[in-house]
């Protein structure tokens, strides 16, 4: 499978029976797609964090439903600091209520914290996160084997 950059955003779209986001990316059609849960749509701290947390996925197409644990943990870092700015009690509330496999792929970003310099060389060295080795992981963003074999890790196909 082959990805390229770039795709664009077909739809966001609000899903009724769902209890998680969701990036979707087509080959097919070069192009994604964000669901998001039924909580959203106003203007409040679920919005924001749902979105911000879909536009890391957005930045690393893939039409995997294994993420690994390091775009995992970087997408609900990126959510966490970014609702945190508008609400710091929502952003800790969401924080201590992450389950599994969510909480494992967040426990692991948090053993490594990269800055965003050693984010974008990694995705300047690797445009597809999901590509990335455990030798990458350990020269681009500072991290022991051990870490890096954890970040490398992927997430349970369904949920």
């Amino acid at each position: 499978m082959v990805l390229r950059l770039g795709y664009p955003i077909s739809n966001v779209s609000i899903i009724q029976n769902k209890d998680y986001v969701q990036t979707i990316v087509s080959d097919t059609n070069e192009e994604i797609e964000v669901h998001l849960t039924i909580y959203v749509g106003r203007k409040d701290p679920q919005t924001v964090y749902q979105m911000a947390h879909e536009a890391v996925h957005c930045l690393f197409p893939t039409a995997r439903m294994d993420t690994t644990y390091l775009e995992e943990g970087l997408a609900i870092e990126y959510a966490l600091n970014t609702v945190g700015r508008i609400d710091r009690n929502y952003a800790e509330r969401c924080r201590n209520g992450l389950i599994s496999p969510w909480i494992e792929a967040y426990v692991a970003y948090q053993k490594l914290r990269p800055s965003a310099a050693n984010i974008r060389s990694l995705r300047k060295a690797t445009p597809y996160i999901d590509q990335v080795t455990i030798k990458q992981i350990e020269t681009y963003l500072n991290a022991s084997t051990e870490v890096a074999s954890e970040l490398h890790r992927r997430l349970p196909k369904t949920r």
